[in-house]
């Protein structure tokens, strides 16, 4: 019910940022791009999902021209932790980009919207920030069971 709701949610968000019309006085032929995917706890040995109430839903939207937008709606996790999510491109123990961050809420639901430095690609992960230096856009400790992680990675 709550994946049904948040993922609701979230297009409907998506949809009204897609549908506002342009300003421009010319009509410009723009290749935009919609995608998105849950995120889970997984299990390290495994990589399957563990269903356990924890999860969120990233979409992110835009185009070259007017930018790209991305929105995050998660429920079940840890009320009052700080959490970021994060492009994680298979470079140890660097990530590529912080899209926003974030505390979880007292129901432990968290929700933001991120202005994203280009088109996603790879993973994208909810990580609590006490994982990362955020100076260095590294990670300083590793506890996957605290880690949510992508269902598809993006291409």
């Amino acid at each position: 019910m709550n994946k049904k709701i948040l993922l609701f949610g979230t297009l409907l968000i998506a949809a009204t940022f897609v549908l506002v019309p342009a300003t421009n006085a010319r009509p410009v032929k723009i290749s935009a791009v919609f995608d998105d995917t849950c995120l889970y706890h997984k299990d390290p040995c495994t990589w399957c999902v563990i269903d356990d109430g924890t999860m969120g839903t990233f979409t992110w939207f835009g185009d070259p021209l007017r930018g790209y937008q991305g929105l995050f709606s998660g429920c079940g996790l840890e009320p009052g932790v700080e959490y970021a999510l994060v492009n994680y491109q298979e470079n140890w123990p660097f990530v590529e980009a912080v899209y926003d961050v974030g505390e979880a809420g007292f129901d432990g639901m968290l929700t933001f919207t991120a202005t994203l430095p280009d088109a996603v690609h790879g993973k994208v992960w909810l990580v609590p920030t006490s994982h990362l230096n955020m100076g260095t856009l590294s990670f300083v400790c590793w506890n996957p069971a605290e880690i949510l992680f992508e269902e598809t990675i993006f291409p």
